[in-house]
């Protein structure tokens, strides 16, 4: 495999743009099978980016939801509604 060090200066763009496109680059230009991105988790690679994104919290609530873990779902809830009080998803 072929690399190199990624310039420092690239990393904090890199990391806004795929917040912004979110899936949209990788479902338009599949992966070769087998291979999967190196964040799985976009919603934790948003609030890394940053904390304050509510709507990170949210993302993270349903997939708790949908694993059946009612108590980290609400947990996040509220941390999507301490981000964004006016937030329609975590209420």
């Amino acid at each position: 495999m072929l690399t190199f060090p990624v310039p420092r200066a690239w990393v904090v763009p890199a990391k806004l743009a795929a917040g912004v496109l979110g899936e949209q680059i990788w479902r338009k230009f599949p992966f070769v099978p087998g291979m999967r991105p190196m964040h799985g988790e976009l919603a934790e690679l948003a609030l890394e980016i940053d904390p304050r994104f509510a709507r990170g919290y949210t993302n993270l609530a349903a997939v708790a939801l949908l694993a059946g873990d009612a108590d980290l779902a609400r947990t996040y809830y509220r941390e999507a509604i301490a981000q964004d009080p006016n937030n329609v998803l975590a209420r």
